[in-house]
């Protein structure tokens, strides 16, 4: 008579899961809900000391009077010395660099590949259809070969917010292509 009043409050999810349970005594174990909750529970911490990590421990870039970085304030801000500052620039270009010049050419290729497939294969609803749908994903390449080119631009030239613009950096008379 109990069991039959519990089963009652259960609702309708809470007696199909406990036949589910009772059924498969490992559906338990399959799930897992207690660690699937740890897991949450972890990506919250982990977001809150970033969070906190952020707000505290960065000074942020300092400009001086022209819009340009300044070296000296900036790294002194992130009790770093100026060399090894630069030091990071200069990683951090290079990587921007391999990034544009990389996903600029794998933008090509895909693009070459869709080209080829679109003028000389059969067409058909789904091929047309695959096709259009596989250009976002083209033009993603070419938006992310922009944007690190942009950043390498903003980083070889010491400009970032107004002066470093995107459209400052498409009215330069400098090429697409980072160096």
């Amino acid at each position: 008579m109990m069991g039959d009043q519990q089963n009652k409050r259960k609702g309708v999810f809470g007696r199909a899961f406990d036949t589910a349970r009772w059924l498969s005594p490992s559906l338990s174990n399959t799930i897992n809900l207690k660690r699937i909750r740890r897991s949450g529970v972890f990506i919250q911490d982990l977001a809150e000391v970033v969070r906190t990590q952020h707000c505290r421990g960065y000074a942020g870039i300092i400009l001086d009077s022209s819009g340009k970085i300044d070296l000296q304030a900036t790294a002194a801000a992130m009790n770093m010395d100026a060399a090894s500052f630069m030091g990071r620039i200069y990683l951090r270009r290079d990587q921007t660099r391999r990034g544009a010049l990389g996903s600029f050419c794998l933008g090509w290729v895909v693009l070459l590949f869709w080209l080829y497939e679109m003028l000389f294969l059969s067409w058909s609803g789904s091929r047309l259809l695959s096709g259009l749908f596989f250009l976002p994903f083209c033009a993603s390449l070419f938006v992310f070969a922009f944007r690190n080119a942009w950043l390498n631009w903003q980083l070889r030239t010491r400009r970032v917010g107004g002066t470093g613009s995107a459209t400052a950096f498409l009215t330069t008379t400098e090429g697409f292509l980072p160096r």
